[in-house]
């Protein structure tokens, strides 16, 4: 088994669609998981933010809303449904670090930490 992604690592990031130019706070993981959830993640690039702050571009794995479409991001607003899909599809939500792991005030991004039970 692959330690690497045995935890994954939820958190939200500002993002400016290629697509659509529009910002959003989406939802990404820090590697592609295993089990069913991994055909939903993209590895895709990020854009500049403001011209105003000069960071470079970095690589991200982005949930996406459908298999089919690679423009469609999942955002904050489809956190509720993508617990969901976790839950219903052997995935376990650790609670237990992300007390841990919010407890640090620097760690705005967030979300949660799980893992596949296969």
């Amino acid at each position: 088994m692959d330690v690497t992604n045995s935890f994954v690592y939820l958190y939200k990031k500002p993002f400016l669609n290629p697509y659509t130019k529009q910002y959003s706070n989406i939802l990404c993981l820090n590697c592609i998981p295993l089990g069913p959830i991994a055909q939903y993640v993209q590895r895709v690039q990020t854009q500049q933010l403001s011209e105003f702050v000069n960071k470079p571009n970095e690589c991200i794995y982005a949930i996406m809303k459908n298999v089919y479409s690679n423009s469609e991001y999942m955002t904050i607003d489809d956190l509720p449904h993508f617990i969901i899909y976790l839950k219903q599809n052997n995935y376990v939500v650790h609670h237990s670090f992300n007390e841990i792991i919010t407890s640090n005030p620097e760690v705005k991004s967030h979300i949660c930490l799980f893992s596949y039970a296969g």
